[in-house]
């Protein structure tokens, strides 16, 4: 999710359900930390928020996207994590007031190589400033 992407959404699917991802350390898709209060999410179903963090995530990163989401009006919605450990999981929707989900994806399939074929298209480009850590592994 991108602030145009959800512009050009509006143009073609007005009233669609969506979820928003925010972008995390790993810096792979989402919008912005800085435009999600400001988002405008007028109009479409919003389901919630998703926060896709790097393979063994700190609950501290959870914490932190977590507050960020909140200062959006329909934080409301629930937030699902990636790449927590169940432990941390259950402490971070604790403390939450809005309703919190895990994405499990990763844990059924990533296990047994093979279980997949991979492929790849590009969907998106972003340029980092140089050394910026990025990835699952948030390699530099």
């Amino acid at each position: 999710s991108r602030r145009e992407d959800i512009a050009a959404l509006r143009d073609l699917a007005p009233s669609a359900s969506i979820l928003v991802e925010v972008e995390t350390s790993m810096h792979r898709h989402g919008v912005p930390a800085d435009e999600v209060a400001a988002l405008d999410l007028d109009g479409f179903d919003l389901r919630g928020w998703t926060i896709h963090l790097p393979s063994g995530a700190s609950l501290d990163e959870g914490r932190e996207m977590a507050r960020i989401v909140k200062q959006h009006p329909l934080a409301s919605r629930g937030i699902w994590f990636s790449h927590l450990s169940c432990d941390d999981y259950i402490a971070l929707s604790k403390k939450l007031d809005v309703p919190v989900r895990m994405r499990v994806g990763t844990r059924l399939w990533l296990g047994d190589a093979n279980a997949y074929r991979v492929t790849g298209t590009v969907l998106d480009v972003r340029w980092l400033p140089k050394r910026t850590p990025v990835g699952y592994h948030r390699v530099k």
